[in-house]
C-alpha cells in the first residue's frame, strides 16, 4: 500500500513536469545553521523550491551564506542529483573574499532528488566548513537502480535516534556503533583535504579517522545545537546528533589549532543531513 501511494505521488509530479504552464515558486525543505567564526557570527541556508506545487518534480535548489560583517572567505560549492538516475544534473559554486554574503542557485525545472552543498567560512585564522544535504519532500529513491549512499546514512541515523530514545546511550548495539563510526568518516570525507593540512605534535598527519565521538543525542527541539552550531527545526522533528572532536591540539604553519565537528540529521517531511568541521585558531 505504501508503495502504491509513493508511486501515485510521483506520477502526479511527473505529469506536472510536462503539463504545467504556470510558475508558482513554493519554497520548502528550508534549513539553516549558524555559529561564530573568528569573532563573527555566520550562517547558511540551503533549500529547494517547487515551481508548480509542493513536492512536484519541477524543482530548483538555493544556497546562501551570510556573515554579520565582511570576512576573509565565504563561499559555496554545490551539486544536485537526478530523481531518475541518481546522477548529477547540475553543479556550480561561488567564492568571495572580504565579503559578507554569497548566493547561488541551480537551473530551474529540474527533477532534483538531492541537493548537496559545501559551504566555507574563514575568518581571523579560524574556519567552518559545513556540508548540507537537502532532499526532495517525496521519497524517490525507488526510481534509481539502487539506494544512494545518503539513503544508507539516513537509515543509520534514524536507527540511532530510535535506540537513544528507547534505551539511551548505554544500550546501543555493537552493529549500530560500528555503523555510526562509518557514517562519521563518510560524511567528513568532503573535508579530508582540509584536515590533512594539519599535523599532530609528533608530525603525524591528521585524518578524519582521528575525530572522536564525544556525544550522541536524540532531540525534538526547535533549535537543536551541535558543536556550537544552532540549527532551526521549527516542526521539532526527530533530530539525531553526533558531536566530535580531535583530543589533541594540532599544528599548521607553526600555529596551534583545535578541531571539532558534528553530524546532524533532521528527520521530518523535509529531511536535511548536516555535517561539518570547525577549526579554531588557538595561538
Amino acid at each position: 500500500m505504501k508503495g502504491i501511494k509513493r508511486f501515485t505521488a510521483l506520477a502526479l509530479g511527473f505529469l506536472l513536469v510536462f503539463s504545467s504552464f504556470t510558475i508558482n515558486a513554493l519554497a520548502s525543505d528550508f534549513r539553516s545553521g549558524g555559529r561564530e567564526v573568528g569573532g563573527t557570527y555566520v550562517s547558511y541556508s540551503h533549500y529547494l523550491t517547487y515551481t508548480d506545487q509542493r513536492c512536484a518534480m519541477n524543482t530548483q535548489s538555493h544556497y546562501q551564506g551570510n556573515a554579520n560583517r565582511a570576512i576573509g572567505t565565504i563561499g559555496v560549492k554545490w551539486s544536485v542529483k537526478s530523481v531518475f538516475t541518481g546522477g548529477n544534473l547540475d553543479s556550480g559554486g561561488v567564492t568571495h573574499s572580504n565579503r559578507g554574503n554569497v548566493y547561488d542557485q541551480s537551473a530551474n525545472r529540474l527533477p532534483i532528488s538531492e541537493s548537496n552543498a559545501d559551504f566555507t567560512f574563514k575568518n581571523n585564522g579560524s574556519s567552518w566548513t559545513p556540508n548540507s544535504r537537502a532532499f526532495h519532500c517525496t521519497s524517490v529513491k525507488s526510481l534509481a537502480e539502487e539506494d544512494q549512499p545518503s539513503d544508507v546514512v539516513r537509515d543509520t541515523l534514524k536507527e540511532l535516534y530510535n535506540q537513544l530514545k528507547n534505551g539511551g546511550k548505554n544500550t546501543l548495539n555493537s552493529n549500530l556503533e560500528q555503523d555510526i563510526t562509518e557514517v562519521v568518516e563518510k560524511l567528513l570525507a568532503d573535508n579530508e583535504t582540509d584536515v590533512t593540512e594539519f599535523t599532530f605534535k609528533n608530525g603525524k598527519e591528521l585524518s578524519v579517522s582521528d575525530f572522536n565521538i564525544v556525544n550522541l543525542a536524540a532531540e525534538n527541539s526547535k533549535t537543536p545545537v551541535a558543536d556550537g552550531v544552532t540549527f532551526y527545526n521549527t516542526e521539532e522533528d526527530n533530530t539525531s546528533i553526533i558531536e566530535l572532536d580531535v583530543k589533541e591540539t594540532v599544528f599548521k604553519d607553526e600555529n596551534e589549532y583545535k578541531l571539532s565537528g558534528y553530524v546532524v540529521f533532521i528527520d521530518g517531511e523535509e529531511q536535511n543531513l548536516e555535517s561539518g568541521i570547525f577549526v579554531e585558531l588557538v595561538k
